[in-house]
């Protein structure tokens, strides 16, 4: 079953309504294939022929947010960009001139610094974000 169904399933046995534009915002996020910002989901919309304004956007993005189907990702620009919550966790590549987005996976090894780092500052690590910032191949 696509990801994109499983995820307005979920919601929908979780109790929650499924507006028609949560279910827009869902669907366009599973069709991306990098995370994108609200600015730039809010045009997706409207090339949909959805009439949806910014702040309805926002408050559907804290929503997915808070029911973690989403995920936030920050490059420093100063906006964040938002993808779907995968099984996978992954990291991402970004080109620096055209800011192309990749995603990427780290192997084992991180997850045993993460270990490590835990066990001697006896933080509890919620979460981490580790992004790649540089020239991609047609840039370089």
């Amino acid at each position: 079953m696509p990801l994109h169904i499983t995820l307005i399933e979920q919601l929908k046995n979780a109790g929650h309504r499924m507006t028609t534009t949560r279910r827009e915002i869902i669907i366009l996020l599973s069709e991306c294939t990098a995370p994108i910002t609200a600015m730039e989901l809010l045009a997706q919309l409207k090339k949909r022929h959805r009439a949806v304004n910014k702040t309805t956007v926002y408050r559907e993005l804290d929503f997915l947010q808070a029911q973690q189907l989403i995920h936030v990702v920050q490059f420093g620009e100063g906006h964040k960009h938002f993808e779907l919550a995968e099984t996978e966790h992954h990291h991402h590549l970004r080109c620096i001139k055209c800011e192309r987005v990749e995603d990427v996976h780290v192997d084992n090894e991180l997850r045993l610094a993460e270990r490590q780092i835990r066990k001697k500052s006896r933080f509890k690590i919620m979460n981490h974000s580790l992004e790649f910032f540089g020239l991609c191949v047609q840039c370089q």
